[in-house]
């Protein structure tokens, strides 16, 4: 069973809360975030929120859960007008966030992450009336109480996020982009189990870049660009091109840019692995001899396309060079660069500006290194402004930290630092993740043209479509181990991606 499949019955025993978020407007110097935006979520609802990356919708959010304070507008939670100037105060009035940065605390386990949610101490945990129920025997797909936090993938923690806010019982979810890293297998669950929260009472936001997305979960939609209300109603009443339309100020839902009419296949080895011990979940590593080997040509693009936990997150980091050496022999010819599944925990540091995130990535061969290590400023200052300008980073200053920054824009900012950084090799995983539509398109042709330009490129993403569309060839982790299809068809990668769990 699926770990999202949960039992939301009770719900239908408690009031349900309705959210009015009346004429909020929001200013960040001399940015205005939102202009008089309106939103209403009835009972038993979903209200799909959608925008571009920076049209406003999670600073909408984290206002009406006590993040942000509005400069003006009002929040009424069950017809009552309410101040919310803290998450606990929100949390008081029946709402619940799951945000698209993870907020569990990594050296904690699952179960002791979900008792905190509850507002029980962590040594006490075990008291916890949830862990006396069958809560934690539905979570499956990997998903251990006992396992620390920082030991679970991507996809993991995002069901962690949405679990913690189950537990605390609210009736109102805001879900900001929840199935960014998730496999289709699980956004499927996810959204079965938002529509059976909605059918069961209680009323959700659910913020996403999908278009597909929006019309299987939701009930209403309300569209900003550039933080006001471009449309508003009930979703279909709306075409996709009406939506897309309201989004961007054209009619195009493209999310996969063009695949490139020729890849070239002659140029030189610039990766070569060999007996490389990947570890699956479930095991230490593969048995000796039986590891992983293949090469990666400059000017190629190579995909990579797995269910979680079959090593593929170990493969890109020994290729990148990052983390831990895994038993065998990865080499590199030139400078591999990774752009990483979590921008948020391995990409940036959130308090940093966005020149001081940019000067991480310096090495001692940088021209704004000299002697001894000292930094030359003003030259990385130049280099930011570069990259916040080729790459499209909406950003007011570049002194700003990149927290405050939408996580579109986070992304766009890891991306061009990376690829700033004149790599022979880019290693990216779930490089759209939280992207909308044509940030995503965006992303594509840049990882395209830079795979032109004669960098090898290897792709790791939980859509595989995404990886059909971009890649000259595939590779699937299974496993431990990387198999080659026979066909480049959706059908018969499905199969092979799920061998491993078809092994006893």
């Amino acid at each position: 069973m699926s770990c999202f499949l949960l039992d939301v019955t009770p719900l239908s025993s408690v009031p349900t809360a309705r959210l009015d978020l009346r004429d909020v407007a929001k200013r960040f110097g001399p940015t205005t975030a939102l202009d008089g935006v309106s939103l209403t979520v009835a009972p038993g609802e979903v209200h799909t929120l959608l925008g571009e990356n920076g049209a406003g919708k999670s600073t909408l959010m984290h206002i009406a859960f006590g993040m942000l304070q509005p400069d003006r507008g009002s929040i009424v939670v069950d017809g009552v007008p309410r101040l919310i100037t803290s998450p606990r105060m929100a949390r008081d009035a029946g709402l619940g966030m799951v945000h698209q940065h993870f907020t569990t605390v990594p050296a904690l386990t699952v179960a002791e992450n979900l008792a905190l949610a509850q507002g029980v101490a962590a040594g006490q945990w075990k008291r916890s009336p949830t862990f006396q129920d069958p809560l934690l025997g539905r979570l499956s797909d990997g998903l251990d109480p006992g396992a620390p936090v920082e030991q679970l993938s991507v996809g993991e923690k995002q069901r962690l996020e949405i679990l913690k806010a189950v537990v605390q019982g609210q009736q109102m979810l805001l879900l900001d982009e929840p199935t960014a890293v998730l496999t289709p297998g699980e956004t499927t669950d996810l959204l079965q189990w938002v529509q059976a929260f909605a059918a069961a009472g209680g009323s959700v936001v659910f913020i996403t870049h999908k278009l597909a997305e929006a019309r299987l979960v939701g009930d209403s939609v309300t569209v900003l660009r550039h933080g006001t209300v471009r449309l508003t109603g009930a979703l279909g009443e709306f075409t996709t091109e009406a939506l897309a339309q309201a989004m961007i100020g054209r009619a195009s839902a493209r999310t996969v840019a063009p695949k490139r009419p020729s890849a070239r296949s002659d140029g030189d080895v610039v990766v070569r692995v060999r007996n490389l011990q990947l570890a699956a979940r479930g095991q230490s590593t593969n048995p000796e001899g039986s590891g992983v080997s293949f090469d990666v040509r400059a000017g190629e693009i190579v995909g990579l396309v797995a269910i979680e936990g079959q090593g593929q997150r170990e493969l890109l980091l020994a290729i990148a060079g990052v983390g831990s050496a895994a038993p065998g022999t990865v080499e590199v010819v030139g400078r591999a660069v990774l752009i990483p599944e979590d921008r948020t925990t391995e990409g940036i540091i959130g308090e940093f500006s966005l020149v001081e995130n940019i000067a991480l990535a310096s090495d001692a061969a940088a021209p704004w290194v000299g002697r001894w290590g000292t930094l030359d400023w003003e030259a990385l200052r130049q280099r930011t402004e570069m990259v916040v300008r080729t790459y499209g980073v909406q950003a007011p200053s570049t002194d700003m930290p990149v927290r405050s920054l939408s996580g579109g824009n986070q992304q766009k900012l890891v991306l061009g630092r990376a690829l700033a950084a004149n790599p022979s090799v880019v290693v990216a995983g779930n490089p759209t993740r939280g992207l909308d539509f044509q940030a995503t398109t965006e992303m594509h042709q840049r990882l395209q043209e830079t795979a032109s330009s004669g960098v090898a490129v290897l792709v790791y993403s939980n859509d595989l479509d995404e990886v059909l569309a971009l890649a000259d060839r595939i590779l699937v982790v299974s496993g431990g181990q990387v198999l080659i299809p026979d066909r480049a068809d959706r059908d018969t990668i499905g199969q092979l991606m799920l061998a491993a769990e078809r092994t006893p």
